[in-house]
């Protein structure tokens, strides 16, 4: 964020390179994130990433309504980080869900490490708030770990609300607005 402005990023779907690179690197990033958590013992972390993940590096996920996509910085065209968006499950329902079309779970938002803290994140969820409520979708959910504080700045900015919260986490739901023509 420059000046108190949100940068502006543009959404586009993720090349096929481009999205086996984001797969391979989404082990590390969860084996990081469960090890954190304490939920994984390092030396197994890896492996069980691997295993958690095996429909997305199979590539078995894009034909099954889930979304990869790159932010794009609409002033200078600089990619600033990445989204997988899924489709609402079933056990959203304990929150009420019953329109599951209307719903999206987000799977990981990664900003690029030297551009996090300017702002960055707020412009990529900005962009993809917009982006599925113009697809009609009503809310949105995800899982954020307590111990990422930044994370859960960024989420409470960006008026998510927390609806479970569990010993090392907590779903979040952000409300989006629908699109009037």
């Amino acid at each position: 964020m420059i000046d108190g402005v949100i940068p502006q990023v543009q959404l586009t779907p993720l090349t096929d390179a481009e999205y086996l690179d984001f797969a391979g690197q989404q082990v590390g990033e969860t084996a990081r994130q469960r090890v954190l958590a304490g939920e994984w013992a390092p030396v197994d972390a890896h492996q069980c990433a691997r295993r958690e993940l095996a429909a997305l590096l199979s590539d078995r996920l894009r034909g099954c309504g889930h979304t990869f996509s790159k932010g794009i910085e609409v002033e200078g065209g600089a990619v600033i980080g990445w989204l997988w968006v899924g489709p609402g499950q079933a056990w959203l329902e304990q929150y009420g869900e019953h329109e599951l079309r209307r719903t999206r779970w987000l799977n990981q938002i990664t900003v690029r490490e030297e551009l996090r803290g300017r702002g960055h994140g707020q412009g990529l969820l900005s962009a993809l708030h917009e982006h599925l409520a113009l697809a009609g979708v009503e809310r949105l959910y995800l899982r954020v770990y307590d111990w990422n504080v930044a994370a859960r700045r960024l989420y409470a900015r960006s008026g998510y609300e927390v609806v479970g919260q569990f010993p090392t986490d907590a779903h979040l739901r952000k409300l989006l607005a629908p699109v009037i023509d």
